[in-house]
């Protein structure tokens, strides 16, 4: 299963941090971030957060990245200008 998220994560620096949290806490999850769309404001500017594994723990995906003061939430088809 793969689930795709949106962020307004900017800083690599914590990227890597929150990178070493999510897996150390989602055991056997392949996660990775995406930083090519940053251009514009969140959310249509936004850090690709990919997650693939066989169980995918959203709720504790989303409090961990939230309770880091960063904002998360499901890839959505948007149209941004």
């Amino acid at each position: 299963m793969i689930q795709v998220f949106i962020t307004d994560l900017r800083d690599p620096s914590q990227a890597n941090t929150l990178l070493d949290t999510l897996e150390a806490s989602l055991e056997g999850l392949k996660i990775n971030f995406d930083f090519s769309d940053t251009n514009q404001p969140f959310p249509c500017g936004h850090t690709i957060l990919r997650t693939e594994g066989d169980d995918i723990h959203t709720e504790k995906l989303l409090y961990i990245l939230n309770k880091s003061g960063v904002a998360c939430s499901p890839l959505e088809e948007r149209v941004c200008y």
